[in-house]
């Protein structure tokens, strides 16, 4: 029998590697701030935050039957520099999204930015590959309450036999 509501839980963490997807809006700032939390409750667990860059001459819109539309060649040299320079400002805000976790041994937390033309499958592929037993995500549907999961949240939760816990 557990507590009783006068007695504090004592909390067991079932996770210890966790994976944050972020991309630095809001509902990924809530949702690494619930990563956050799991992480100051125990000294075990790791926390990796996976940011996904789109390249620039691939507009992830623009899929079919899973795969990219073929970019223009003639702007590839100059979609070169802006996928450097959206590299650069991913990085830049991993870097400030690991600098607000006050409390937790660097030792504990790790952060990378991948390109890829979607989301949700490096999100997968990099949990399994990294023995990642949760993945922590923000959700955040356009459509309201008829969809209510946003569509990455969904297809990472489809890709993957894993917990998915999103945070709006």
């Amino acid at each position: 029998m557990g507590p009783t509501a006068d007695e504090p839980w004592e909390a067991i963490m079932i996770f210890s590697n966790i994976l944050v997807a972020y991309d630095g809006s809001d509902h990924a700032k809530a949702a690494l701030e619930v990563a956050h939390q799991f992480a100051l409750a125990d000294e075990g667990v790791r926390l990796t935050l996976l940011t996904i860059v789109f390249p620039a001459d691939v507009d992830p819109g623009t899929f079919y039957d899973g795969g990219a539309m073929m970019p223009d060649p003639s702007t590839f040299e100059l979609d070169q520099e802006m996928d450097k320079a959206d590299q650069r400002h991913a990085r830049e805000q991993l870097r400030n999204a690991v600098a607000t976790l006050e409390g937790i041994d660097p030792s504990r937390i790790a952060s990378e930015a991948q390109v890829f033309p979607t989301a949700a499958e490096p999100i997968a592929d990099y949990a399994h590959q990294h023995g990642c037993d949760l993945i922590v995500m923000g959700r955040h549907s356009k459509r309201g309450i008829l969809d209510f999961l946003g569509s990455t949240a969904k297809s990472v939760m489809r890709k993957t036999s894993l917990p998915v816990l999103t945070v709006e």
